[in-house]
C-alpha cells in the first residue's frame, strides 16, 4: 500500500506500508479402538511488516492554526513467527464416564528492527524482542449422571517461559524481574441438554 501522508496544511509526504502474512495448519485424528480417540494439530504463522515512522513538527491539534509538516524519521521492520502443536486423546469409560487429556506447546518469536536515524526508533528498539514458550496440560473427567445432565471436573497447568533478554534501565538500580509465570486452574461444570428438560415428571 502506498499513498500520501496526512496533510492538514503542510506539504504532502509519500508513505509506504508492506505486509506479508503466511498461515498454515494441519490436524489429524485416529481411533485405534471404539472407546479411545487420539488427535494431533500443528500450526505455523509468520507475519512480516515494513513501515516508516513519520513525525509531525507540531501536535495535530494545532493543525487549524499553524502549518504542520511531516518528515520521515526512519524505517522499521516487524517480524513475528508463531508455532504450536497439540496432542490429545479422549477415552470413553463404562458407566457413562469420559476422560480427556491434552498437551499444547506454543512458541512465539517477534523482532522489531528500527532505523538508527531517530531517537524515537532507538528507544523502541531497546525492548524489541519477544521470545516465549507456553506449555499447557489439560485433564478433564466428565460423567452423565442422568439423561441430559453431565457434570465435569478439570485441571489445567500452564507454564509461560519468557526467553527475551531483560534490559536494565541505566538510571535505575532496580534489577529486571523474571516475566516467566506458571498457573494452576481447577474447573467444575454442569452441562444441561434439552433431554434434561424433556424428561417425564
Amino acid at each position: 500500500v502506498s499513498g500520501q501522508g496526512p496533510n492538514p496544511s503542510g506539504a504532502l509526504l509519500p508513505r509506504s506500508y508492506e505486509r506479508s502474512n503466511v498461515v498454515a495448519g494441519i490436524t489429524a485424528s485416529f481411533a485405534p479402538s471404539d472407546p479411545l480417540s487420539l488427535y494431533a494439530s500443528f500450526f505455523y504463522g509468520q507475519d512480516n511488516r515494513d513501515t516508516s515512522l513519520d513525525l509531525s513538527t507540531l501536535q495535530r491539534y494545532w493543525q487549524d492554526q499553524l502549518s504542520i509538516d511531516f518528515s520521515k524519521s526512519g524505517l522499521n521492520r516487524f517480524e513475528n513467527q508463531q508455532m504450536s502443536f497439540i496432542l490429545g486423546g479422549a477415552l470413553q469409560l463404562p458407566e457413562r464416564t469420559d476422560v480427556g487429556l491434552s498437551y499444547a506447546y506454543t512458541r512465539a518469536e517477534a523482532l522489531y528492527e528500527g532505523s538508527s536515524l531517530s531517537a524515537e526508533l532507538e528507544l523502541i528498539a531497546e525492548n524489541r524482542i519477544i521470545d516465549s514458550e507456553v506449555h499447557v496440560l489439560d485433564f478433564e473427567v466428565g460423567r452423565w449422571v442422568m439423561e441430559g445432565l453431565r457434570v465435569l471436573a478439570g485441571y489445567r497447568y500452564q507454564n509461560y517461559k519468557d526467553r527475551a533478554p531483560l534490559v536494565q534501565s541505566v538510571a535505575s538500580a532496580v534489577q529486571p524481574f523474571d516475566r516467566s509465570t506458571h498457573q494452576h486452574t481447577v474447573t467444575v461444570g454442569v452441562t444441561l441438554t434439552r433431554d434434561f428438560f424433556a424428561r417425564s415428571p
